[in-house]
C-alpha cells in the first residue's frame, strides 16, 4: 500500500506529501484530527516507504500524485521535499488543485545555493558509506521520536525510512527554480513555516512574488518540522485554509 485515504468520500479532499527520508505516516496527527471533516489522502513518494527501491525523480513523484483519484480539486499540502513536489504538481495540473500549502519549501536552490546542495549531497554520500545503513537509521529513529513523539515515530519507522535517499534528492532539487510552477498554478497558496526555519523564512518573499494569491503564516516555536513541533496549531491553520477554498481549480 502506497496511498491511504480516510474520511467521507464526498468531503473536500486534502492530499498530504511527506518530507525526505520519511513516508505517508508522518502525517498521522493531521490525519487523525481532520479525517472526520475532510477526505484525507496520504501517499509515499518514490524512494520512500514501499517505494524505497526506486530512485527519487521529480517527474516520477508528480506522476505518483497524479495517480490519486480525486472527485474534485483538492488542497495539496507538502512539507520540505513534499512542498517541492506539491508545487510541481500544481504547476502541471492546476485544474486538480483547489489550494496549495508550501511548508518548509520556500528555499532558493538556484545559483550558489544549488552548488552547495550538490556539495552537501557528495558529503552525505561519503558519510553514509562510512557509517553504514544501520547507524544512519538509528540516528533517524531518535530524531523522529524526539520531534514527533513515540506513536507517530513508531508508525513512520514501521513503514520504513530511508535517510540514504537524501543525496539523490538534493541532487534532484539543486538548481531548480520552482517559482514558474507557482505562476503556472496561480491559485490560493499558503506559505506555512516554522519561525525557527531560518533558511525557508529568508526566501518566503520569492514565493510570494511568484504566487498572485499567496499568504504567509509563521508558527512561533516551530522549526523545519512544524507539523510535529506545533502539530495542533499547524493542523488548525490547514483546517481554516481548507474551509476557505471553494474547490475551484487554479488558474494558470
Amino acid at each position: 500500500m502506497t496511498i491511504e485515504a480516510s474520511g467521507p468520500q464526498d468531503a473536500p479532499a486534502i492530499v498530504f506529501l511527506h518530507g525526505a527520508s520519511m513516508n505517508r505516516k508522518m502525517w498521522l496527527s493531521q490525519v487523525a484530527a481532520l479525517e472526520k471533516e475532510f477526505r484525507v489522502i496520504t501517499l509515499d513518494l518514490p524512494g520512500h516507504g514501499p517505494l524505497a527501491d526506486r530512485r527519487f525523480r521529480m517527474e516520477d513523484a508528480v506522476a505518483e500524485v497524479a495517480r490519486v483519484r480525486l472527485e474534485r480539486p483538492a488542497l495539496v499540502v507538502g512539507l520540505s521535499l513534499g512542498a517541492h513536489v506539491a508545487m510541481s504538481f500544481a504547476g502541471q495540473y492546476p485544474e486538480r488543485v483547489a489550494g496549495l500549502v508550501v511548508s518548509g519549501g520556500s528555499g532558493d536552490h538556484t545559483g550558489v545555493a544549488g552548488l552547495r546542495m550538490r556539495a552537501t549531497a557528495a558529503l552525505l554520500s561519503l558519510v553514509f558509506r562510512i557509517v553504514g545503513d544501520r547507524a544512519v537509521r538509528k540516528v533517524a529513529a531518535r530524531s523522529f521520536t524526539k520531534h514527533a513523539g513515540r506513536e507517530v515515530a513508531a508508525a513512520v519507522l514501521a513503514v520504513g525510512v530511508r535517510p540514504q535517499a537524501g543525496p539523490e534528492i538534493l541532487r534532484e532539487l539543486a538548481g531548480v527554480d520552482y517559482t514558474p510552477a507557482l505562476r503556472a498554478y496561480g491559485g490560493p497558496t499558503l506559505i506555512l513555516n516554522g519561525a525557527d526555519d531560518r533558511v525557508n523564512r529568508r526566501a518566503e518573499r520569492r514565493l510570494l512574488a511568484a504566487a498572485p494569491h499567496a499568504a504567509v503564516r509563521v508558527l512561533a516555536g516551530a522549526g523545519h518540522t512544524a507539523h510535529w513541533d506545533r502539530a495542533p496549531d499547524f493542523t488548525e491553520v490547514l483546517r481554516h485554509f481548507a474551509l476557505s477554498l471553494d474547490s475551484k481549480p487554479g488558474q494558470g
